[in-house]
């Protein structure tokens, strides 16, 4: 008789283990109204750092109203998905109304724009000059063939402006330094020095600058020194041939840097600073991978040495 054949045993099925799932972000009020204010804010500093005409000025003050009603409609939008929908539709319309109001409201909410007028007179037994400037992000225009020591005007909504002069010896010290006038969000923001250097006494220049356009145009000037620190800036600099040396040592933020030198220099230029494009004439030859010199440096009656220490910028250097 044939014994039954013992059945094999069953492998047990693993059950799946559903995904998890993500859970679903409600609706809030907050992320869009703290949200427009972070994107107008950026919109702003954008606006700044190019130099646009922002005409809107938001008064932030007045807004307070705003965020007992979004309390009202946070509480309102906890219930039926309908409630959700009509709350978060109320909301986009009260805040983007809260802002048409406050800048509607914004002529009188605009910074006041002051002119100063600078001028100072050389000292009788000064023979040489250094002129300090300290200044925030601005556009600055200065050029030689002042018959005072310094003369200029300051137009700004910005900062204030002080102005200090002291004798050392024969040296004839000037400093120029901005000051704030406190943080706001939205408005035509407006800072540009319009300034002249007397061309009678050998120069050592300091800026101190956030990010700039600065034109300087210094071919008239006995220039020893110049010393440019600055945050991205656009800088156009001219150079001239009135000292038997002159120093220029740039240390700027990504920025594009147009640097003409007379030919009747003998130059070195060194450049240090991570992808940055360079537009180099062809006297200058290379010496190494950040130095060039022009054919008959070391014999030059007439020496510039010019460093450029950049972030990722577009650095151009010619003869003229």
């Amino acid at each position: 008789m044939d014994q039954p054949t013992p059945s094999q045993p069953q492998t047990p099925v693993p059950t799946p283990t559903p995904a998890p799932t993500r859970p679903k972000r409600s609706f809030s009020v907050w992320r869009i109204f703290f949200g427009a204010i972070i994107i107008f804010f950026g919109l702003q500093l954008l606006a700044a750092n190019y130099g646009w005409d922002w005409s809107w000025s938001i008064n932030v003050i007045k807004l307070w109203p705003v965020f007992i009603i979004l309390i009202g409609l946070s509480m309102l939008m906890r219930g039926h998905a309908i409630s959700t929908w009509l709350g978060g539709i109320i909301a986009v319309v009260i805040i983007a109304g809260a802002m048409v109001l406050s800048v509607t409201d914004g002529e009188r909410f605009h910074r006041q724009t002051t002119t100063t007028p600078i001028d100072i007179v050389a000292e009788t037994t000064a023979t040489e000059a250094e002129i300090e400037l300290e200044l925030g992000a601005a556009k600055v225009d200065l050029t030689g063939g002042s018959t005072k020591f310094l003369t200029g005007t300051h137009i700004s909504n910005m900062t204030d402006l002080t102005t200090s002069s002291t004798l050392s010896g024969t040296i004839q010290r000037v400093k120029l330094e901005q000051s704030g006038r406190g943080w706001f969000f939205f408005g035509g923001m407006k800072n540009t020095f319009d300034l002249a250097v007397a061309d009678a006494f050998p120069l050592t220049l300091t800026m101190d600058s956030g990010a700039s356009d600065l034109d300087l145009d210094l071919r008239t000037v006995p220039l020893k020194r110049f010393n440019l620190n600055s945050g991205p800036a656009t800088v156009d600099l001219r150079l001239g041939d009135r000292s038997d040396m002159s120093t220029i040592d740039i240390d700027a933020g990504a920025s594009t840097i147009t640097v003409i030198l007379p030919r009747s220099v003998g130059a070195t230029v060194t450049i240090d600073g991570g992808a940055t494009t360079r537009h180099l004439a062809d006297e200058l030859k290379k010496i190494d991978e950040d130095r060039y010199e022009t054919d008959g440096y070391a014999t030059a009656t007439k020496k510039l040495d010019l460093k450029i220490d950049s972030g990722a910028s577009t650095i151009t250097v010619r003869f003229e």
